[in-house]
């Protein structure tokens, strides 16, 4: 499945937020194949439920961090780089085809 990560990383007195990003960002190249276009939000291709990501990730975050993971399967739309269509598309036609296996 593929699915759309977004996530704010906010300032506190703890930990600086690049940490905090760093590690998030540590975990998400590993649930699978990533497209990263927008700062903090990314598409990710994984055999993972969003539930699983979500315990992942916060284990990461701090506790007035914001996370939203959300699957992505067409009909989509947007305004995005070609490379970043010819991503998506390329996934989803993967997709389909193990689906249809």
């Amino acid at each position: 499945m593929m699915y759309l990560i977004a996530y704010q990383v906010k300032q506190s007195n703890g930990r600086s937020i690049n940490d905090v990003r760093e590690g998030i960002e540590d975990e998400i190249v590993e649930f699978g194949e990533w497209w990263r276009y927008f700062g903090d939000v990314w598409i990710v291709d994984t055999d993972m439920s969003a539930d699983e990501m979500t315990a992942v990730l916060r284990k990461r975050m701090r506790p007035q961090d914001d996370l939203l993971i959300a699957g992505i399967q067409p009909p989509y739309q947007g305004w995005l780089h070609p490379s970043a269509w010819e991503w998506l598309n390329k996934k989803t036609e993967e997709r389909r085809g193990i689906a249809a296996r």
